[in-house]
């Protein structure tokens, strides 16, 4: 049981390494990869506006001064553990 907690300590600690690094040094997390500038159609669509860009094209900047209402999170992750839950508690609310 020790070991298994000595693992779990290990493993949060890295991430949250990571995340510090990632306040740090915003290059290695914003990436093209991990960042889609988008706008809101009228019929309530997400379009991805085209351009490429690079970190130093002053995005960076632009999130930091946008209002609070212009940005948006999005989580795979988040929105499967959601989907998850959902399912366990409606699956313990038929019983």
């Amino acid at each position: 049981m020790k070991r298994r907690w000595i693992g779990l300590r290990i493993a949060v600690s890295l991430c949250a390494a990571l995340g510090w690094w990632g306040l740090i040094y915003p290059e290695l997390t914003l990436t093209p990869e991990t960042v889609k500038v988008s706008m809101e159609t009228e019929d309530g669509r997400l379009q991805e506006l085209p351009g490429e860009w690079d970190f130093d094209s002053s995005l960076y900047q632009e999130i930091l001064d946008a209002d609070r209402s212009k940005i948006t999170f999005r989580s795979r992750l988040l929105k499967d553990l959601g989907l998850f839950l959902e399912a366990i508690h409606d699956r313990s609310g038929n019983k």
